[in-house]
């Protein structure tokens, strides 16, 4: 992988982990930090990396949303 894929893997990665404490904040009422220490606890206690904690986070609630305007 060369740095420039790196690179735009770590800022996607970025963006997803941002989304994630946003629909935390969202949900929960916590700040920033806590919704992001939520998130470290479930990437550790699943062992899985912090941005696919984060990319199923978003998915879900992509799901949930287009659930929402379709009716289902």
């Amino acid at each position: 992988m060369t740095l420039s894929e790196q690179l735009q893997k770590a800022l996607t990665n970025r963006k997803v982990i941002d989304h994630a404490i946003g629909i935390v904040v969202s949900r929960s009422g916590c700040t920033s930090a806590e919704a992001f220490a939520k998130l470290r606890e479930m990437s550790q206690k699943d062992h899985r990396k912090l941005a696919d904690v984060a990319q199923s986070i978003f998915d879900d609630a992509k799901r949930r949303a287009q659930a929402r305007r379709s009716g289902s």
